[in-house]
């Protein structure tokens, strides 16, 4: 059997809809040889645009990048990867938190907040007491997802408590305690991933008061 190669003229283009990973095997005089893709990747820095997100499903803190194949360094479509860097981890868990991906009752007070979620995410607002407050308490015990908030929680159910309700404006801070509560039963009892516990779709019903 004649020998089989390939090289850069046989590159036809990126196929968008195949992006499984892939480990190609070649027989060489029974010899296996195996390349995985991976390996012959490189990523670029965490894009600014789309920006970095929560993925709820994975519970993970996930950047955007442009991968970089081969050493003709093909581009291929966007990929998304954990963030690395514990700062950037936090600070976006923080958004998500605030805006009420991680509890889901959050959302429905948003505005009964002194300032919108996003503004955690701009540097310029590092130095206002409620973002530095909220960021450095994250920081300091590495709250970078639901997993870690649960067992913070299960340690010390005030922890964060200060912290987030110097996000809502004075006139709220008579409902906090019961909002706060309603945070615990949805991360502690895992409503937002599952069917609503009775208990806590009774809460629900009663903080509609509150809007």
């Amino acid at each position: 059997m004649p020998p089989i190669t390939f090289t850069d003229d046989d590159f036809l283009g990126v196929d968008h809809q195949q992006d499984d990973p892939m480990v190609i095997t070649v027989k060489l005089e029974n010899y296996a040889v195996k390349k995985d893709p991976k390996s012959s990747c490189v990523f670029s820095a965490p894009l600014k645009d789309p920006r970095s997100y929560y993925d709820a499903q994975t519970d993970q803190v996930k950047c955007w990048v442009t991968p970089a194949f081969g050493r003709f360094s093909w581009k291929l479509p966007m990929h998304s990867l954990p963030i690395s860097n514990d700062e950037d981890r936090v600070q976006v868990f923080a958004y998500a938190l605030l805006e009420g991906q991680v509890c889901p009752c959050l959302k429905s007070v948003r505005k009964y907040m002194s300032a919108p979620p996003e503004s955690i995410m701009k540097k310029e607002a590092f130095g206002q007491k409620r973002v530095g407050n909220l960021l450095s308490k994250l920081k300091s015990r590495l709250i970078d997802s639901s997993a870690v908030l649960r067992m913070v929680w299960k340690e010390n159910p005030r922890e964060l408590f200060a912290e987030i309700l110097d996000w809502f404006q004075h006139s709220f801070h008579k409902h906090f305690e019961e909002l706060w509560l309603q945070m615990h039963n949805e991360l502690l009892m895992g409503t937002q991933k599952g069917p609503q516990h009775k208990s806590s779709r009774k809460k629900k019903v009663k903080s509609k008061g509150l809007s």
